[in-house]
């Protein structure tokens, strides 16, 4: 991310391998996992997580409202494409932090 010319305030992960370990994972432990350092992750000006089999919706929808902030993974910007290369609007979580953010 850094090469694209983000800079990374912090990161943090599960140490989960197989994908079913994964895709299990509860919300809570995503939204906790997030907010464990709240000091530097207001410091962000967005919070990206990274994996297409940790199920995102719910605890992007969470943070984004909780943190007035933008929250966005792999999957919410898989149906951000979609919506702009099909034309639709779609239910994509944490819409409102982007329209607030100017996304």
């Amino acid at each position: 991310m850094s090469s694209a010319g983000f800079s990374i305030t912090g990161q943090a992960d599960l140490n989960k391998k197989l994908g079913v370990d994964i895709s299990d994972t509860p919300v809570f432990t995503i939204y906790r996992l997030v907010k464990k350092d709240l000091q530097r992750v207001r410091q962000a000006d967005a919070i990206y997580i990274a994996c297409t089999a940790l199920s995102t919706f719910v605890a992007v929808t969470y943070l984004s409202e909780d943190l007035r902030m933008i929250v966005i993974s792999e999957n919410v910007a898989a149906a951000l494409s979609v919506e702009k290369l099909l034309g639709v609007r779609l239910n994509v979580p944490g819409r409102r932090a982007f329209t607030r953010n100017s996304l």
